[in-house]
């Protein structure tokens, strides 16, 4: 059995404030419960950590060290991108500072624990109890300082003395909790920056102690055998600072009102004023969660789950192309030839297609207001369930269209979307400000430029749909909602060219999980929260009950046909997955360690199985053998092939693909 690498991952970042760290050319960042790692340089993400089993908080890289601590009290130790060593923390994992030599993890217990490198064993442990600590950064300058800040509004200096960290002092200003610290050392001082709840960023010089008589005032403070005091406030911000990072003799910070500022300091005046701002300032609703940089780059991230991305172009900060993703759990997928749509819990609908040696996002067909369920295509029509009653129906928009135009895809298209009020429909518009057609893109072109519009709504459902999918024709689309009562648990079939219902197919007594029609359209399968699955055969152009089972003894999660439409599948979560003929009987019985939640047939002979704990296997069914194996991070929710490729999409909130091995 092999085990198959992705040919391409896409995840958004988790909103946590030290969710990203920057190594050139790798961008290392948090996925739900995975680490994503992005080659900026040739736009690739191929490679994911997987070994958390809640969402990771923090990342940070030290040397060929990266380490990681989330929400499930684990902090992970990877090198040459393998897993190295877990580490059992108190408590949930908020913050990692690391340098040379040291580690300091931050728990939400109101503890701070030092690790040693390379040998990852606790050195010392700092209580701060009621006094939670939500930030540290390392310091070196004649001796090795540790700074911490928090709840208290008050930055502690610790300086290691021997074996230990004594503290030396406290330094007080801001006003509100602080968010961001980072040390800078020069040949006469040692200088750290710090930001907070306060907007504000203030600039301390530490140096040594015979300077104390030339310096005096409020805003000094004994530190040990140093003395420090407050050079500079910077007030730039209108929101909280989220993160303060020296690079060279700049400072980079970012803030929640969607603004970065790289300061620079006037050595003739010494004064600071920005050289570059970034992002947006006012009048916006998005805010930023984070930045890294270095002279040469700057990467933020919001709360969204979205980059943005700045280079130096000959002096010149240029917008690039960053990694995008869904920041939710993924629930839906429709692959066709050329291109493929996810949908996810955090709201929006995207469009992928493949750009040389990369995939990419190419379009946001749908930013809503409610968490999506699932989508499907008809022609060139976007339907989408939601936890709304209503199904909604959405035109490709000129801009996506044009944005294809770069891919060879062509799509005829209508006018362009506009999102309105809540972000329940979005309006179809003429014009558009600005044109797509050969810009970058980016984080806010493709969620303010590339929205359909909305051109129907279809009404029947008691409660929140959960499942929709179009025939293959395209002629024909079924849905079903949440329900847990028979009246509610019906199928609808609608005629898509004229919206109208043509039937209602009542047998299930709790809600559909899944549905799908044969590949020649001349069977509807249905499974069911019920533990029945029901085959319908298309008489006389309507959908007639042929054969129903109960057989599973739990929930069935995924139905799925063979390429010729003569067999069928279902997986639940009794850990079954069986394969029947049109007349109902059963073909084939496979058991796997964990629930059946997602499959598709690769050809007749070959199925593709997603499980529970987000392992996928390519398996066999004559002879039952796995052929290949693949893993998520957590529980897969559906799959789908097309042209020798594997698409799933998990819990996880990854999206990714898998280049098939020859089956012949």
């Amino acid at each position: 059995m092999s085990v198959i690498s992705p040919e391409m991952i896409c995840g958004g970042c988790n909103s946590s404030y030290s969710a990203c760290a920057l190594s050139y050319p790798f961008l290392y960042y948090a996925c739900g419960p995975v680490v994503l790692v992005h080659n900026l340089a040739d736009r690739q993400t191929k490679i994911a950590l997987q070994g958390h089993k809640s969402q990771v908080n923090c990342v940070s890289v030290q040397n060929e060290y990266i380490i990681t601590g989330g929400s499930d009290k684990k902090v992970i130790i990877w090198k040459d991108f393998n897993f190295y060593k877990e580490i059992a923390m108190s408590d949930n994992v908020l913050y990692i500072s690391t340098c040379a030599e040291l580690i300091a993890i931050i728990c939400s217990d109101g503890t701070l624990t030092i690790f040693t490198i390379p040998d990852f064993v606790p050195s010392q442990i700092l209580s701060f109890k009621k006094s939670l600590q939500e930030t540290c950064a390392f310091g070196s300058w004649n001796d090795l300082f540790l700074a911490t800040a928090g709840v208290d509004a008050r930055i502690h200096i610790y300086i290691k003395k021997q074996a230990e960290f004594v503290y030396a002092g406290s330094l007080e200003g801001h006003i509100r909790n602080i968010r961001g610290l980072s040390f800078r050392s020069t040949s006469e001082a040692l200088w750290l920056v710090s930001g907070g709840q306060d907007s504000l960023v203030r600039v301390w010089k530490i140096s040594a102690e015979q300077e104390k008589d030339e310096i005096s005032g409020k805003g000094a403070y004994n530190i040990g055998n140093y003395f420090c005091k407050l050079d500079a406030v910077l007030n730039g911000h209108s929101n909280l600072v989220c993160s303060v990072q020296w690079i060279d003799d700049t400072i980079l910070t970012s803030s929640h009102d969607f603004s970065l500022i790289l300061w620079h300091e006037d050595i003739t005046t010494n004064t600071w004023s920005p050289k570059a701002t970034f992002g947006q300032l006012g009048g916006n609703k998005n805010i930023f969660i984070g930045a890294v940089g270095d002279n040469k780059r700057i990467v933020a991230y919001s709360y969204s789950g979205g980059f943005y991305y700045w280079f130096d172009n000959n002096g010149k900060w240029v917008s690039g192309e960053a990694p995008t993703g869904h920041f939710n759990k993924v629930t839906d997928i429709w692959v066709k030839e050329n291109f493929a749509l996810t949908c996810s819990l955090d709201q929006t609908c995207r469009l992928w297609v493949r750009n040389g040696s990369y995939w990419q996002e190419a379009s946001r067909p749908m930013v809503h207001g409610y968490d999506i369920n699932g989508i499907t295509m008809a022609g060139n029509q976007l339907i989408s369930a939601a936890d709304e009653k209503i199904i909604r129906m959405f035109d490709a928009s000129i801009s996506t269209a044009e944005i294809l135009e770069r891919f060879q895809i062509q799509m005829s298209a209508v006018n362009r979307g506009s999102s309105q009020v809540l972000g329940l429909t979005t309006k179809s518009i003429n014009d558009s400000e600005i044109d797509v057609k050969s810009l970058p893109l980016t984080e806010d072109l493709l969620n303010s430029f590339t929205l359909w519009p909305e051109c129907h709504k279809l009404y029947g459902h008691g409660y929140e749909v959960c499942v929709v999918t179009a025939s293959h024709s395209g002629t024909l689309l079924a849905s079903a909602c949440k329900s847990q009562t028979k009246e509610h648990a019906k199928v609808f079939i609608w005629e898509i060219a004229s919206k109208q219902r043509l039937q209602s197919l009542e047998f299930h007594t709790l809600g559909a999980t899944d549905m799908a029609f044969s590949p020649n359209d001349n069977f509807l399968l249905t499974v069911s929260r019920d533990r029945i699955w029901c085959l319908y055969a298309k008489i006389n152009e309507n959908y007639e009950l042929k054969v129903s089972k109960q057989v599973h003894s739990r929930v069935i999660y995924t139905c799925s046909w063979s390429p010729d439409s003569e067999i069928f599948a279902t997986g639940s979560r009794d850990k079954k997955f069986k394969i029947w003929d049109l007349n109902g009987e059963l073909i084939k019985n496979l058991t796997f360690p964990s629930p059946v939640t997602a499959s598709c047939f690769v050809d007749k002979n070959t199925v593709a199985i997603g499980l529970e704990d987000g392992e996928i296997k390519l398996v066999n069914i004559n002879n039952e053998s796995t052929i290949a194996s693949m893993a998520h991070g957590d529980t897969v929710s559906k799959l789908k092939t097309h042209a020798g490729r594997l698409f799933s999409i998990s819990s996880d909130n990854t999206f990714r693909i898998y280049l098939l091995p020859s089956l012949n």
